[in-house]
């Protein structure tokens, strides 16, 4: 449990969220180019899954820092750090369906048993969280329950991973990339 103001908590929470409208369309940009043999987005399960578990045992363990700013900055660093990781995760896997079959219905399928076990995943960690926790927990109660959610996290990212294993997957595009502007989608074209 930190204790900052409302100001840099506000901060801590805006930046990581402002970061993420940036760094989402970079990650597609990256994957749909990538080229791996196990896979143009596989890889990148791996190693978002890996990063957000490590990035949310840093946030909910946070040192002890003599100053709320500080504490503040830390927060939002790690929180940042989280957010790139997921988006490393999510991105990818959210693209997968459409490259995995061009049948609308089993993208349907794929789609479908994705957000159940995802609400699953969010309402388990959402009742195990509070409860390893406290109603009034402490640092090392945080602590703990960051540690436990982040040892229970492969048991999301690796199904995903090995499930996906022999998926298929639509070619990369050719020639060179279209210039990343993550700002087009909300002001308008030349």
């Amino acid at each position: 449990m930190v204790r900052v103001g409302q100001a840099l908590a506000s901060l801590a929470l805006f930046v990581p969220k402002f970061w993420d409208a940036f760094v989402n369309p970079l990650v597609v940009s990256i994957s749909v180019r990538s080229t791996n043999r196990f896979g143009k987005r596989r890889p990148y399960l791996l190693v978002g899954g890996i990063g957000t578990s490590v990035a949310f045992v840093l946030l909910f363990s946070a040192p002890v820092f003599s100053s709320t700013t500080v504490t503040a900055l830390y927060v939002t660093a790690i929180f940042t750090v989280a957010m790139t990781a997921y988006a490393v995760f999510c991105v990818p896997w959210s693209a997968m369906p459409a490259e995995m079959t061009h049948d609308y219905h089993e993208r349907t399928r794929l789609t479908s048993v994705r957000m159940v076990l995802l609400t699953v995943g969010i309402l388990a960690g959402g009742a195990l969280a509070p409860a390893i926790a406290g109603k009034h927990g402490s640092r090392g109660s945080y602590a703990l329950m960051g540690l436990v959610v982040a040892v229970l996290m492969p048991g999301s990212f690796l199904p995903a991973l090995w499930g996906t294993r022999r998926a298929l997957s639509t070619p990369p595009p050719s020639g060179p990339p279209p210039p990343l502007r993550p700002h087009s989608a909300v002001s308008p074209g030349p």
